[in-house]
């Protein structure tokens, strides 16, 4: 879809963080959020991320549960509609409930966190960190962890940048990077500054913030 059309039929409306009610021909009016558009890889097309209230996936497009949603916005949602209490609780359970599950299925970069809405990732990271922390753990721990689970960078003790293992996990001094454009940026002055080696460094940069890392480059 062309980012004329999208303008052509929402007009203000498509801007990161707008609140809407739109019709899914699977369940009715569903209360979403805009995230951040991604940009084109080709000729005037552009994919906008939503995420419907309480969800902590962001769906390229609707994905499956609201196709062709820009065609059927019913109206922007009002102050008292979207309650933001409620949506980070709904959140904050969905992680409690599914983090360790997201890990298993390798279905972590498909929540499209990248596309969230500025602020969002670092907001909702600091109040589940010890939650995500706990659903890496129980993913490490089932039988078959997923090969890019055993790449996420985490700060041993707080400092030391390593790999995620069981060992490290169980030490509840050891944090988490925030899957925002902060905590890519604190990840790449980690790198720098303990000399992890480039390969490693690219691993790790893909499996929690689904970039190509540049050593010589802090986007």
């Amino acid at each position: 879809m062309a980012a004329s059309e999208h303008d052509l039929g929402l007009g203000g409306w498509l801007i990161p963080g707008a609140q809407l009610w739109v019709e899914s021909l699977r369940e009715g009016a569903v209360l979403c959020e805009l995230g951040w558009p991604e940009l084109p890889a080709g000729p005037s097309m552009m994919r906008v991320p939503l995420r419907r209230f309480g969800s902590m996936g962001w769906d390229l497009d609707g994905g499956s549960w609201a196709p062709a949603w820009w065609s059927r916005v019913q109206r922007r949602a009002s102050l008292a509609e979207w309650d933001r209490r409620l949506d980070e609780r709904r959140v904050a359970e969905e992680i409690v409930e599914d983090f360790a599950g997201v890990w298993q299925r390798n279905a972590w970069l498909s929540l499209s966190w990248r596309q969230a809405i500025p602020g969002w990732v670092d907001r909702i990271f600091c109040q589940n960190h010890e939650a995500m922390r706990r659903g890496l753990l129980a993913a490490l721990r089932m039988p078959r962890p997923t090969v890019d689970l055993g790449f996420v960078p985490v700060l041993a003790g707080g400092s030391q940048l390593v790999r995620v293992s069981v060992a490290v996990l169980e030490d509840p001094k050891t944090a988490l990077f925030s899957p925002s454009e902060a905590g890519y940026r604190a990840f790449v002055e980690n790198v720098r500054s303990q000399g992890l080696a480039k390969n490693l460094a690219m691993s790790m940069a893909f499996s929690w913030w689904g970039r190509h890392f540049d050593g010589a480059v802090v986007p």
